[in-house]
Formats: structure tokens, sequence, C-alpha cells
């Protein structure tokens, strides 16, 4: 599969996903928008969510065993930074399991180029490393619970705590932007 296929592919699986869960799901008309999907709980709280497909890292700088989530998107091979005050998460279509993850904006390292999660049980078992397992992330009611203060106020976030920094880490190759 070439990148735009696997790119509806995982919209598609976030769409099936977040109606199987009971949300309304709403898609911008065009593919230049820093959102990918509008998400509405039943109380009519909506989250703007960016869409990610991803895949198993292995390979000279990949960790075997997590998928990395870039904080950045390519366009017209320039890296962009992700301006995280238009979003509110990430619906992340993790290919290997088959499985949607999703991740609040806040709990990501507001000076990483991307962040880790495990996607294999027995890494996630074994590991010493704060790198979280993917099922930590199913439910996306965990979009809801970031604090108004938090996703209207970027320059306010607060400091990660030490259970929240447990759970991603920046990928151990990041580069300056």
């Amino acid at each position: 599969m070439n990148v735009n296929q696997k790119g509806h592919l995982g919209l598609v699986r976030v769409v099936y996903d977040l109606t199987k869960q009971g949300y309304e799901v709403f898609l911008p008309q065009h593919d230049y928008s820093a959102v990918d999907v509008i998400v509405m709980n039943t109380d009519g709280v909506v989250r703007r969510l960016q869409v990610k497909y991803r895949e198993n890292r292995t390979g000279r700088n990949g960790k075997a065993g997590t998928i990395e989530v870039p904080l950045y998107s390519m366009v017209n091979l320039k890296r962009i930074p992700i301006n995280r005050s238009l979003i509110d998460g990430w619906a992340i279509y993790v290919a290997e399991v088959d499985t949607v993850i999703y991740i609040p904006v806040d709990v990501a390292d507001e000076n990483a180029n991307s962040f880790n999660v495990r996607i294999h049980p027995r890494a996630i078992e074994s590991s010493r490393s704060p790198v979280a397992g993917y099922t930590a992330f199913l439910d996306a009611a965990s979009l809801w619970k970031v604090s108004e203060q938090t996703r209207t106020s970027p320059a306010k976030r607060p400091l990660l705590t030490t259970v929240e920094s447990a759970i991603l880490s920046p990928s151990a190759n990041n580069t300056t932007m």
C-alpha cells in the first residue's frame, strides 16, 4: 500500500471505531486541515483529532515492538510541526494489531518531535522504559478527560505528572525541527 492508501485505511478504521463506541463523527470537506475528524460525545462536547496510520518500527533507529507517532506532518518533503492548539488529540490506527488508540494532546511532551507506544504484550510486560502499552489508550473517552484549561490554553498546560510521564516518552532519536 502507498502512503495515501494507508492514510485512507487509518481514517476509515478510526471512523468505524468511534461510531462503534457511540460517538458522532464529522469529516472536513478538504484534505488540508490540521483536523482530520471532529468527534462529538453524547453530551455534545466536541474533540478535534488528527488521524495517523502506524506500523511496527524496526530497523536501524527503530525500537522493535513499538510504533512511533511523529509530532509533525510532512508537506512537500518538509517537516511541519503540528500546531497542538488546533487539535485535542490523535486517533492512531495501529495496523499490526488492527486497532485504534486515542492519545490526548496534553500527554505528549511539548519539546519532543515524536513519542513511542509499545504494541507487543511481551515487550510491555518486560519493559523497563517509560513507554506505555497501546491497551492504555483504547477508549476514546480519555479524550474528554482533558481539562478545559489545558484544552483552551496550551501555554498553561501543566507539567506531566509521574504517572503521565510513564505513559509516553519522546523518541530517543529526536532531531531539531
